[in-house]
């Protein structure tokens, strides 16, 4: 107690009759055993009376025999604080050291405030109170005369930059941490706030139809889109491919923060609360007659954009984007990546090859600008060309700029057993072909060179009786050679000199007068007997 609450009870005096009626009082309104130790803090919260005030304290009667005295700080509007008014105290016991009435005001508001706290808590109902200070991390909220803390984070949606304007404001709040025994409540604004904003929001989307053309702010920038404020407090997202019909790699190529637009809602989600928003609607689709702009076979005029492994887009407009496939560049040239003869930003000329409106896409060939010159080549036709490379199984022959043909190592004579290209050929070498295959699909030549001589066999027909010379008897036929290039054979069957040993009748080396029975002009082989019947 005060030196000054010490004076003020030296100086008071009572008289008998009011001394008697204040000890008969507090016998009937406090029972002896009230302040046991099992006893509830609710029943020990009274209304006490203010009878006098002071620089520094509150003086209580309580109806004990000794007043109380309470610090006027403790009061959260001294100011207002009248003789006479009741105010609620907590009896911590009869009497203190000083011989009067301990009591306290801050248990008491904390007592009988507690069911609304612990209503705040659990069924997050609102409680009213007033910032009455900043302190580290946070403000200190007097609710009705008990002090919660409310955590920086707690206080609105955003970071406040000025927390001293919202000193002395009374607001509503809501318990979002309690500790009874500690007397510790933590009190959140913010999430009266969100809780308002989704409301404002649910009803906002209740009355927003798809299709809408409303007017916002842009709030936000990311990678994938952009928040445009289209109310206050709502946000609708505005992805970056719905910003334009063309191509945009980042959405600040055409938005700005702060700058106000025009947006068309373009779906809703009312359960989630979510609002897609989109520009390019607000613009004619540009596929929509697209097969009269861009017709099957015309020439257009287009800007690469993007190079893929598998080829590169053009934009022929706003919104409309060719893909000319890495096969349809070059018709001679094989070309691993676009990059090798195509860069962003170059514009070029190329031919419409297909429409798919439905999937809005167009494909483009580069390589059909000029004549296929695969078309020039005919089956059959003689033809010029320099060896560029040798393989195992033959040479590759260059017969027009870019283009090759392939000479089979089994297309370069027609008697001769050639085991090594090589062997015949160099590098570098001029060699007279002719074509012999060509696959267009597959951008393949096939050449020949012993196909630019008449085959030797085509001398024999079945039927003519011709003459050839023995050189192997093996496995019951006989082998025989005709002028040193064709090569036949006597099988079993037609031999005319049927015996045990085929070797005594028919001697290697000897002369054979022979009759062309079969021509197998693939294994260029003829099939003879010696039977002349």
């Amino acid at each position: 107690m005060t030196e000054n609450a010490k004076n003020l009870f030296a100086e008071q005096q009572y008289t008998q009759e009011q001394l008697k009626e204040m000890y008969e009082r507090s016998f009937n309104m406090y029972d002896l055993d009230l302040l046991a130790k099992d006893e509830k803090e609710d029943t020990r919260v009274i209304d006490g009376r203010v009878v006098r005030i002071t620089d520094k304290d509150v003086i209580i009667d309580v109806g004990l025999k000794s007043e109380g005295v309470i610090p006027l700080s403790e009061f959260s509007e001294p100011e207002n604080l009248k003789i006479g008014e009741i105010v609620p105290v907590f009896i911590e016991g009869f009497e203190n050291e000083d011989g009067f009435a301990d009591i306290s005001l801050k248990k008491a508001q904390f007592i009988k405030l507690w069911p609304k706290i612990n209503d705040s808590f659990e069924n997050r109902t609102n409680i009213d109170g007033i910032i009455r200070k900043r302190v580290k991390g946070g403000m200190i909220v007097d609710l009705m005369g008990v002090e919660a803390f409310l955590p920086g984070s707690q206080i609105d949606l955003q970071p406040v930059v000025d927390m001293d304007k919202l000193l002395n404001v009374k607001t509503d709040f809501r318990v979002i941490k309690l500790n009874y025994k500690r007397r510790n409540i933590v009190v959140s604004r913010r999430v009266i706030l969100e809780s308002e904003k989704e409301n404002k929001k649910l009803e906002f989307i209740k009355n927003l139809k798809q299709g809408d053309v409303v007017e916002g702010i842009v709030k936000n920038i990311t990678e994938f889109g952009a928040f445009i404020e289209i109310e206050r407090g709502i946000d609708g997202l505005l992805y970056i491919t719905d910003m334009s019909w063309g191509r945009i790699v980042h959405p600040s190529e055409l938005l700005t923060m702060n700058e106000k637009i025009k947006v068309m809602v373009t779906a809703i989600n009312k359960e989630k609360g979510r609002i897609s928003l989109g520009l390019k609607q607000l613009t004619p689709y540009p596929w929509e007659n697209i097969e009269a702009k861009f017709q099957i076979g015309s020439r257009v005029v287009g800007r690469i954009v993007s190079l893929e492994e598998y080829g590169a887009f053009v934009e022929l407009e706003k919104g409309v984007e060719g893909l000319i496939h890495i096969s349809e560049m070059s018709w001679t040239q094989h070309v691993k990546h676009p990059s090798e003869i195509l860069h962003v930003g170059d514009e070029l000329e190329s031919i419409v090859l297909s429409i798919d409106k439905k999937n809005e896409r167009i494909s483009l060939g580069l390589k059909q600008i000029n004549d296929n010159p695969w078309d020039k080549f005919t089956v059959g036709e003689r033809i010029k060309g320099k060896i560029t490379k040798l393989t195992k199984f033959g040479a590759f022959v260059e017969i027009a700029p870019g283009i090759e043909g392939l000479l089979h190592i089994s297309n370069v004579s027609w008697d001769a057993k050639i085991a090594k290209i090589e062997d015949v050929y160099k590098v570098g070498d001029d060699v007279d072909c002719l074509i012999v295959n060509i696959d267009p699909e597959k951008k393949r030549i096939s050449l020949g060179i012993k196909q630019l001589q008449k085959d030797p066999i085509d001398d024999y027909k079945e039927g003519d009786i011709i003459k050839g010379v023995i050189f192997e008897v093996k496995d019951k036929n006989v082998h025989v050679e005709i002028d040193e290039k064709i090569k036949g054979l006597i099988p079993q069957r037609l031999i005319a000199k049927q015996s045990e040993n085929l070797s005594d009748d028919y001697v290697k080396g000897s002369e054979i007068e022979l009759k062309v029975v079969d021509i197998d002009k693939e294994r260029r082989r003829i099939i003879f007997s010696d039977k002349m019947e």
